[in-house]
């Protein structure tokens, strides 16, 4: 399962075997709120949703809208966080990714 922004939900299901929460659908409200909390909150909030719900692969994207966004509206965020390099240490980045416009993390085993 991947957490990410609702605006890759789609491609994510579209283009690649794994899960997500959240897409641009109006009523996948439970989902799309699941993101919110997970991103908007802090980076122990984050944590908290993700391991309860088994995220394997944080996805991000700072050029896209949505981003920029959820960062303006919580500058003290997990997402805001990780679009100023703060990784949290539950998080290991995908160096195939680094500096990549998508860039991908995945979840430390013991995260």
């Amino acid at each position: 399962t991947v957490l990410a922004i609702s605006n890759l939900g789609s491609p994510i299901l579209a283009f690649t075997g794994h899960r997500v929460f959240a897409g641009p659908y109006h009523r996948n409200v439970t989902g799309n709120l699941l993101v919110f909390d997970a991103l908007l909150g802090s980076a122990a909030d984050a944590k908290a949703i993700v391991q309860s719900h088994h995220v394997g692969l944080v996805a991000l994207c700072r050029g896209n809208t949505e981003s920029r966004l959820f960062a303006a509206k919580a500058p003290d965020g997990f997402l805001a966080g990780l679009m100023r390099g703060s990784v949290p240490d539950w998080l290991e980045p995908v160096a195939e990714t680094r500096g990549a416009p998508l860039e991908l993390y995945r979840v430390r085993p013991n995260g």
